[in-house]
């Protein structure tokens, strides 16, 4: 969070659990290998990570150093990007990120971008991909995806062979079309909530699925249930009902 705000600005507050997401993939890991290791030596181990260790995978990158290291860009609440030709932009009716990295898609961007760019190509097309976060050659570009819809630049681009995507909103990643048919949405009915959608399966097998089967319970939702598959007598079950040893929800 630090890193996001900036060198002498305020901490920029993450709205994602990213060191817990991390912990959980490490984890994983570190069970798999585990698994792995028995498997070669009949030995099993016990399998330590923590937020810190997520922390520290996450930004792996800023734990290098050697001589002569370059420095990494600077954070900030208003930075865009890296450079003029690798940043996001704000088109009449939402943003895009561009992503020319090289030569042929500078010049391709020129073409695109016709009069726009033209009088900061004195150095050549490929002389953009040095051009400044903040430059000339970028408000020229800030004044050209200004004038056009979001959807419109990207099909322009993207058919010129330059990269460059949406920066979606959540509800835009709800209607996209690739992640629908990816698999990536699952909807169940919820017993308070109604109709409810979520992740689906975020993870493929060749052999395998994952199984999508009912949301995540309510409070004692399954009481019963339980205590009546792992053998209590159902004459008991209701006596700790009742007696408010155990509670089952009225959606259970």
């Amino acid at each position: 969070m630090r890193a996001q705000g900036g060198d002498g600005q305020e901490p920029v507050y993450y709205q994602i659990a990213v060191c817990d997401f991390i912990a959980a993939l490490l984890g994983a890991y570190g069970i798999v290998a585990a698994l792995y290791v028995r498997e070669q030596t009949g030995r099993g181990q016990q399998i330590e990570t923590c937020l810190a260790s997520s922390a520290m995978a996450a930004q792996a990158g800023q734990f290098i150093r050697y001589e002569g290291r370059p420095p990494g860009p600077t954070g900030g609440p208003d930075l865009l990007g890296l450079s003029a030709l690798y940043r996001v932009y704000r088109c009449s009716d939402g943003w895009l990120f561009l992503a020319a990295r090289t030569s042929e898609q500078a010049a391709a961007l020129v073409r695109a971008a016709g009069d726009a760019l033209a009088p900061h190509t004195q150095g050549g097309a490929s002389s953009l991909l040095e051009a400044p976060l903040h430059g000339e050659a970028a408000a020229a570009l800030e004044a050209f995806f200004a004038d056009r819809k979001r959807e419109e630049a990207v099909q322009a681009l993207n058919k010129n062979g330059i990269p460059c995507a949406p920066c979606l909103t959540i509800q835009d990643i709800f209607d996209d079309e690739h992640l629908k048919a990816n698999d990536l949405w699952w909807e169940m009915e919820h017993p308070v909530n109604g109709p409810f959608r979520q992740t689906g399966r975020i993870v493929k097998w060749k052999h395998r699925s994952m199984r999508l089967e009912r949301p995540a319970p309510l409070l004692g939702q399954h009481s019963r249930e339980v205590l009546l598959e792992f053998g209590v007598d159902p004459s008991r079950v209701e006596e700790l009902m009742q007696k408010g040893v155990v509670s089952q929800s009225p959606a259970g």
